[in-house]
């Protein structure tokens, strides 16, 4: 299938991989140069402007960092692009659900057909064909962008509202994050006091105090000091707050949340701007050990 996509970071360089080693045909823009270079490289075709995603009459698929981005660049195409001209818009970005009620205003009353399918599994899962979408909208647009959609993973439909696909996808990076951040304590607080942490895992994920940090992001990103599972902590302290977000918009208790806010907003102002997620461990281990800021295992000593 002809597909264009807008947005060459990390992931959306990652569904190029993927999609043209399925034998689709992608359509790319960025604004960054290096990054229309990489698609070209990887045997995609690079679109000279937004104004040019009309010419291919192909689904659009944007891969973008946040809610303002998304809605400047759905600005943009719907004053310069003809909404006949392109089959649907599919936002793979994480915006949250009251960025995606706007943007789907927006679309929806130029006659554009909208969905929103936000996606977990990382940089790793797109380029595999492991993701989960998370997906609801326009079910006429999902239908026929799904054969697309499971190029990149597990499709899971959520409903037809605008705002169900966004609202998981936080609640999930939620849960995510507390795990990550929770583990971070307790490891840095067992090895402070003589723990060991390779076996402290070994023990939380033999009883109750497994989590997706334990059993998948300290063995493999924290423990071999790669810390690079490639996400960042800027994007899921943004996901975070929109979580937060959410629950207040639901009038719903937020203590939980609102603490691991705090955490997220205080690791990224330690931490590297580009720093991984799993990074946040290593500013916890800081704490413990005073070589916790080298590359090699923070656990090693």
């Amino acid at each position: 299938m002809e597909i264009v996509l807008v947005g060459l970071g990390r992931m959306g360089l990652a569904y190029v991989e993927r999609l043209t080693g399925q034998g689709h045909r992608i359509h790319g823009y960025d604004v960054s140069p290096d990054a229309m270079q990489d698609l070209l490289s990887m045997g995609g075709h690079p679109l000279p402007s937004l104004r040019n995603i009309g010419d291919h009459h192909a689904p659009v698929l944007l891969s973008l960092p946040d809610a303002s981005t998304v809605e400047r660049v759905v600005a943009d195409i719907l004053t310069h692009v003809d909404a006949a001209s392109v089959t649907g818009l599919i936002d793979l970005s994480t915006t949250g659900p009251l960025g995606a009620h706007r943007v789907a205003a927006t679309v929806t009353d130029s006659g554009l057909r909208y969905a929103e399918a936000p996606v977990t599994g990382g940089v790793a899962g797109a380029r595999n064909g492991k993701l989960t979408l998370m997906a609801s909208g326009d079910p006429s647009l999902l239908d026929a962008v799904e054969p697309i959609l499971q190029c990149l993973g597990s499709v899971v439909r959520l409903g037809d509202r605008p705002g169900l696909g966004q609202t998981m996808k936080v609640l999930n990076n939620l849960l995510s994050a507390t795990n990550l951040a929770i583990t971070s304590e307790a490891l840095a607080a067992g090895a402070a006091s003589g723990l060991n942490p390779a076996q402290m895992l070994s023990v939380f994920n033999a009883g109750s105090g497994k989590n997706a940090a334990t059993l998948d992001k300290f063995p493999q990103y924290v423990l071999s000091g790669t810390f690079d599972q490639g996400f960042a902590a800027s994007l899921m302290t943004k996901d975070v707050r929109l979580a937060q977000e959410l629950l207040h918009a639901v009038a719903l208790p937020a203590w939980v949340s609102a603490a691991v806010v705090e955490t997220w907003l205080a690791a990224c102002r330690h931490l590297p701007e580009d720093a991984d997620f799993t990074e946040i461990a290593r500013l916890h281990a800081s704490y413990v050990f005073s070589s916790a800021w080298t590359s090699r295992s923070i656990y090693e000593e």
